[in-house]
């Protein structure tokens, strides 16, 4: 059985991958994946630390339970675009950047994985990527933070 942290990274993954998703966006987690290899336009779903290199913090709490843990996970949404000269990196970007808050925020709780709702905190801004070649990418990460709750000593519950 999967981790709880898991399933929720796999979940949102698929909400930015359902209806409504700008066209031809291509949604995946693998943030390793090199940008010339990558499908653009893409949206890439990954966990991330945050400030003090903590990607999902826990503390116990006294809900559902004695043996339950509450966990604050940062969830980026990389948003990668290639530049066609043309178009200014913002103008290409702006529609993955409202689609991605839209999907995350939107997803409520994830059929009960979330104890709340996904908040956008922070973003990168954005970052010109040169391709080696004749293509330059642009991208912009969205950190959104998530809570979660869990069984002590039992990640998947």
């Amino acid at each position: 059985m999967e981790s709880k942290r898991l399933q929720i990274l796999k979940a949102f993954a698929a909400a930015l991958d359902g209806p409504g998703k700008p066209p031809g966006l291509h949604v995946h987690r693998h943030p390793e994946r090199p940008l010339h290899l990558d499908q653009l336009p893409a949206i890439v779903v990954y966990d991330a630390p945050v400030q003090g290199g903590v990607a999902d913090r826990a503390e116990i709490v006294r809900i559902g339970g004695p043996r339950a843990q509450r966990h604050t996970l940062n969830i980026v949404a990389e948003l990668r675009v290639a530049l066609d000269g043309e178009t200014p990196p913002d103008d290409l970007l702006d529609p993955l950047y409202v689609w991605a808050v839209q999907a995350m925020v939107g997803a409520e709780l994830l059929d009960g994985l979330l104890a709340q709702s996904a908040v956008e905190t922070t973003s990168t801004g954005l970052q010109l990527l040169d391709g080696g070649g004749e293509v330059t990418y642009a991208g912009v990460g969205i950190n959104f933070e998530v809570v979660y709750e869990r069984e002590r000593g039992d990640p998947t519950q």
